[in-house]
């Protein structure tokens, strides 16, 4: 959690005053607030989540390591999470998991986006 969620004097907070443009702002903030970056660099993706913690995957995975990590129709987090302990190890994995979840969603969707393009272009004529 954030400072400011567990700063938040819940005697301060007015329910009366929150409309839907506040609420708006807020979500648009908090989503902000969980933005990852990324480059490419060579083959591999290189991340950064908002609180400074780094990741480097590679682009080039087998069709045995994509059928191993896509297997029984698992969701973008468990197909990245299992990416996580194929290429970068349990230890990548672990550090990973502990993001908070809008961080480690905007990541994988980041991972897999790159990737798609990438095969895109491998497939372009």
């Amino acid at each position: 959690m954030t400072n400011e969620t567990t700063n938040l004097d819940l005697d301060a907070v007015d329910f009366d005053d929150w409309d839907e443009t506040k609420e708006q702002e807020a979500l648009k903030a908090a989503a902000q607030s969980a933005k990852c970056r990324h480059i490419i660099g060579g083959d591999c993706f290189i991340g950064r989540f908002p609180d400074g913690t780094k990741v480097k995957l590679p682009l080039r995975l087998s069709l045995a390591d994509i059928e191993e990590i896509t297997r029984d129709d698992a969701d973008s987090v468990t197909q990245f999470t299992r990416v996580l302990e194929k290429v970068g190890g349990r230890k990548t994995a672990d550090t990973i998991v502990k993001q908070p979840t809008t961080s480690m969603i905007d990541m994988a969707n980041s991972y897999f986006t790159a990737y798609q393009k990438i095969n895109e272009l491998v497939l372009e004529k």
